[in-house]
């Protein structure tokens, strides 16, 4: 599973742009404020692609596809090769640009979706699952008659793990900082 939290940049192509389910992804990248680029051959193409509800997600175009047209367009608008995803029918055999073949990998866009989805409601369900776990455990720290000592550790035990847990989860895309913070005005 490519993760996606740092990618800022996703290029697809014309057959993905065809796709039932590519509203929902373009929602989902939208979501988390990634950028798509469509490559097509020619304006010709490029007006056919206009017509459907999903151009709407996308910011840019670049013309001929292949490896090579994309690279160009990442070095002539200074974006960085790491923060780029290449999206098609069958991936290219690249090593610098993650690239991801949608019926090699998945099947279709549907599957792709539903692994993508099942994977961060996972994670989710794991983080949550861990801070449940050292909130139980700062009450107990906090109001059993433990020893000093060991209530204090317990303590900053359970609020470093709370703490890495959160900026994990920030880091893989499923807390985001303003959720911090909103928890922190919502205490006061």
């Amino acid at each position: 599973m490519i993760n996606f939290t740092w990618k800022q940049w996703i290029y697809v192509d014309a057959y993905i742009m065809h796709c039932e389910e590519v509203e929902d992804l373009f929602q989902y990248f939208a979501d988390h404020h990634k950028k798509m680029i469509v490559c097509v051959d020619s304006a010709m193409e490029l007006e056919r692609l206009k017509s459907l509800k999903a151009y709407g997600y996308i910011n840019d175009v670049v013309y001929h596809k292949g490896i090579e047209a994309i690279e160009t367009d990442l070095h002539n608008h200074k974006r960085k090769i790491k923060d780029a995803v290449i999206i098609t029918q069958h991936p290219f055999n690249t090593k610098d640009i993650t690239s991801l073949g949608i019926e090699d990998q998945y099947g279709n866009l549907t599957n792709f979706l539903h692994v993508l989805r099942r994977y961060e409601e996972t994670l989710y369900r794991k983080l949550i699952s861990v801070n449940i776990a050292m909130m139980i455990l700062l009450c107990i720290s906090f109001f059993c008659k433990l020893p000093s000592s060991l209530a204090g550790s317990l303590m900053l035990v359970a609020i470093m793990i709370l703490i890495i847990n959160f900026f994990y989860g920030v880091s893989k895309g499923i807390f985001h900082l303003g959720q911090l913070f909103e928890m922190i005005v919502d205490s006061l």
